[in-house]
């Protein structure tokens, strides 16, 4: 079948990484996120079955995700494909699309309809591709469990993401393991931690990974592949005051004498919990509303907020910006605050048609010049570029969510300098959550090979006197 469609423009990157897919059967393509991974993709397996090597591709992405490759597929080949709906019933239409060269269902259903993917699978031979692969990476969920009982049913099989690391080196073990069943970095969990984790002293053996991980990968970084405007990071601090400022010493005061009174294997034990704490610690610092009604007073950020945007609106009529928020109840708050600007919102509660008007909006109707959003409803998939400017004003220690959110602006298209301001309450537990998802981004940096070197305190996770920083108000 001959493909007379005129494509976009591919980028020499891009012509790289299809070639690197078609001559590998099972491969991880790490492309920094925006340098047009679902591209290459679609331009491989379109190749690949235009030649009678393949029948056509399982693409499993994130739910959010799938009207996206619907688009992509349509821009860059002329096959058909079919989208698994929502729903059971909807599912069916999809697998009756036995013509299809792609298919295209989230992970949230590859459960539910484990028996006739692997129907699917046999019926001919069929590329089997994790986007956002991350996705798979505890090894005991339900999801990760199912998609590893479909790979060996796959007559191929590729793994897409732009943070293999998602938060620490273990996230690669499923990944890789889906991909080549053990050979990279071994057949079980326990043998992998074995191998590479240190326990209380960090991680061991990182180069070993490494080059067992870029064995099978291609990973291209946008300072080395494309010539984008630079990305500015703005650190702003916020002073907190009145009510707000004593409801956070109220919990900060009761999560110390809590944590000093563990001994230090207990404070291992309990991490789960005194991390949970910490996050409550985040939504004081963000808006304590979203933890009391009762709150009445104007919260710190929101005032810093309010400047920011009046600046950045006013200084340029065009300006669209994006602010993240990790708690969805303040979400509502901005969207009401910000009405001036006719804000669109995105969060888990947003149906997937909800997203994709609002995304619309943002990126095509001038009137709409703000969006707010939870990163881990918008983090992944999304261009754009319309906006320069991402202001977060609260992260949490998910790092994932970080570095996929930002970039929503800095990829290919973007053809202005862009800033990422960061909010960070002064004396609070927000300082311990930029100093933990730095170091993290670096570990991740160096198992990734994006760099050459690490610190021995990084690749040991030493935190600078951790309880003062994760606590007290003379963080280090």
């Amino acid at each position: 079948m001959a493909d007379s469609k005129q494509k976009p423009l591919t980028l020499v990157h891009q012509e790289e990484g299809t070639r690197f897919l078609r001559e590998n059967e099972r491969a991880a393509l790490f492309d920094e996120q925006g340098l047009g991974k679902s591209k290459q993709l679609i331009d491989a397996l379109t190749a690949e079955i235009n030649a009678g090597n393949i029948g056509a591709g399982l693409i499993i992405c994130p739910n959010g995700l799938k009207s996206n490759w619907a688009q992509e597929i349509e821009k860059f080949s002329c096959l058909p494909y079919a989208v698994f709906g929502s729903g059971r019933s909807a599912r069916r239409v999809a697998f009756r699309s036995l013509r299809a060269a792609f298919y295209i269902i989230n992970y949230e259903a590859v459960d539910s309809e484990l028996a006739s993917l692997k129907a699917l699978l046999k019926f001919k031979p069929i590329a089997m591709v994790l986007d956002e692969s991350h996705r798979i990476k505890t090894p005991e969920a339900k999801t990760t469990k199912a998609i590893l009982a479909l790979r060996a049913n796959a007559a191929r099989r590729y793994i897409l993401t732009g943070t293999p690391v998602a938060n620490k080196p273990e996230d690669l073990w499923s990944q890789m393991l889906f991909l080549d069943d053990g050979q990279s970095l071994g057949p079980s969990f326990e043998e992998f931690q074995r191998t590479y984790h240190a326990g209380a002293d960090g991680y061991k053996n990182i180069d070993h990974l490494r080059e067992r991980v870029s064995s099978k990968s291609l990973r291209r970084t946008k300072a080395s592949a494309l010539d984008l405007p630079p990305k500015h990071y703005v650190r702003v601090p916020v002073e907190l005051g009145g009510v707000q400022q004593s409801m956070y010493n109220h919990m900060r005061e009761e999560l110390e004498l809590w944590v000093n009174s563990l001994e230090g294997k207990e404070v291992l034990e309990r991490g789960d919990a005194i991390l949970a704490r910490m996050v409550r610690l985040a939504q004081l610092a963000s808006n304590p509303g979203l933890l009391d009604a009762a709150y009445q007073e104007t919260p710190g950020k929101f005032k810093v907020l309010d400047g920011l945007l009046e600046r950045y609106m006013v200084r340029d009529a065009k300006q669209k910006v994006i602010i993240w928020t990790s708690f969805v109840r303040n979400i509502e708050a901005m969207r009401q605050r910000y009405d001036q600007w006719s804000p669109v919102v995105i969060h888990g509660e947003v149906s997937n048609e909800e997203r994709d008007v609002a995304v619309r909006a943002f990126r095509n109707n001038p009137q709409t010049r703000l969006l707010v959003a939870n990163p881990a409803a918008a983090r992944e998939g999304l261009t754009l570029t319309e906006a320069t400017v991402a202001i977060y004003v609260d992260r949490t220690f998910n790092l994932v969510d970080y570095l996929q959110s930002q970039d929503r602006i800095h990829r290919i298209s973007q053809t202005e300098a862009c800033e990422i301001v960061l909010l960070i309450a002064n004396n609070t537990v927000d300082e311990f959550i930029d100093f933990s998802l730095e170091q993290k981004h670096r570990l991740a940096r160096y198992a990734q090979s994006d760099t050459d070197g690490i610190s021995a305190e990084d690749l040991q996770l030493r935190k600078p006197d951790v309880l003062r920083a994760l606590i007290g108000s003379g963080a280090a």
